[in-house]
């Protein structure tokens, strides 16, 4: 792909199904992507936003830069798991779209592969950490914890659909927060060819041994950043000097003693700096973590059946055994994933939603009301006791006039009008 292509691409409308698209017009590049150019260049892919007929980012398409057939190969391998099923994978590739079978964009001369998938939201966990660095300030930690959680039943998805992140970092670990509610975890960069499918696809390096997978290496270090986020962990797999590791442990070693003693019992092992900056320390798996903590996590058996979800404790629920389309069937792929009761949950919070508003719509009116009546502005409060003062006066003066005209009537009654008695 180079760039003149990527230049005939910008603003071009492209119809996949029965949906209009438009990729991103070059104009529009400096509000939506904060860049001149109207793509994104990754490691082994471009990035290019796609709009729908709103107007509004609706997705974004990878388009290999090289090895174009072990970029098939890798997207086939994540649609077919459909890890856009979990929450934390929404990020996804969600279809593998060829030109030749869907047709080219308006306009445009070549042919190309790519894949789609939704556009994070939030920030990415690199840019919270400058930001914890900049203010001085960490998130409180039953917040980290939620993210912990929602990391390991990621991971612990990814591991039953058997497909290696390979680049699970800071930069691909997207943390939303949302006020009033728990934060959102979303997990991107699977348009990247990662090290070990090149390895095997050209060097022929044996797979990683049972326990050291590259995943759950990257999966400890953004644990322990997550429990410690104001510290600065070195880069992995570099010798460090004697004096830096003691401090690190004694930091993580804090950490974990703080943390609630289910809690204690399963992420004990991070206690060890070898855990967080060495790749060949042996290592649990993410649904063993989930099973021993008593968390759900998805199974995604990697083909064609519809995932489950696995609960420790509980009989799996198989989606597959459900009469009637698939739950996850539709515009939606995580609908599966969703209470069947979830559109009266929905009209239980709109009624309580109205209701509340109506509540304070009353207690407002009333609180005005009291406000006009009692509170009255000072020039009103003013003129208000001017104008008693002037009815008290007034009223004193009659009350003098009225005294003194009956002392005078008295006056004549007894000496008479000439003055004598």
């Amino acid at each position: 792909m180079r760039k003149s292509q990527l230049r005939e691409l910008a603003g071009a409308s492209w119809r996949l199904g029965k949906r209009n698209f438009t990729f991103l017009p070059a104009d529009l590049a400096g509000d939506v992507v904060g860049r001149s150019r109207p793509w994104i260049k990754g490691k082994d892919v471009y990035r290019l936003p796609l709009l729908d007929e709103r107007g509004r980012l609706a997705y974004l398409v990878s388009i290999p830069r090289k090895f174009v057939s072990l970029f098939r190969q890798r997207a086939q391998q994540l649609t077919a798991a459909r890890l856009y099923c979990v929450p934390q994978l929404r990020c996804a590739p969600r279809v593998l779209v060829d030109t030749r079978d869907v047709g080219r964009p308006v306009g445009v001369s070549f042919d190309f592969v790519a894949t789609l998938w939704r556009a994070p939201r939030g920030h990415s966990w690199a840019y919270w950490l400058k930001q914890f660095e900049k203010k001085g300030k960490i998130w409180p930690l039953h917040v980290r914890l939620r993210l912990i959680r929602q990391l390991v039943q990621a991971t612990a998805a990814l591991e039953t659909a058997g497909v290696e992140h390979d680049a699970l970092d800071a930069k691909h670990v997207f943390v939303r927060l949302r006020r009033r509610k728990s934060p959102e975890l979303a997990i991107t960069g699977f348009d990247r060819l990662p090290p070990a499918a090149y390895a095997e696809a050209i060097l022929d390096r044996p797979p990683l041994a049972e326990g050291h997978s590259v995943d759950r290496f990257r999966r400890d270090r953004l644990l322990a950043q997550f429990l410690l986020p104001e510290v600065q962990f070195p880069e992995e797999d570099r010798p460090l000097r004697t004096e830096l590791v003691a401090p690190l442990q004694k930091a993580l070693s804090t950490a974990i003693g703080a943390l609630p003693s289910s809690w204690h019992r399963c992420f004990a092992y991070l206690a060890d700096p070898s855990v967080v900056l060495s790749s060949g320390v042996a290592r649990p798996s993410s649904v063993a973590l989930c099973e021993q903590m008593g968390w759900a996590y998805v199974q995604l058996p990697g083909s064609v059946q519809s995932p489950s979800i696995s609960v420790p404790g509980t009989a799996t629920v198989d989606f597959n055994a459900a009469s009637g389309p698939a739950p996850w069937a539709g515009p939606s792929a995580r609908r599966f994933l969703r209470r069947r009761g979830w559109r009266n949950h929905r009209l239980e919070a709109a009624v309580a939603w109205i209701v509340a508003v109506a509540l304070g719509f009353v207690a407002g009116t009333l609180f005005a009301r009291y406000i006009l009546e009692h509170r009255r502005p000072p020039a009103q409060q003013n003129q208000r006791r001017l104008g008693r003062q002037i009815e008290v006066r007034s009223l004193r003066l009659l009350r003098d006039r009225y005294l003194r005209n009956k002392y005078d009537t008295l006056l004549d009654e007894v000496f008479g009008k000439d003055g004598r008695p």
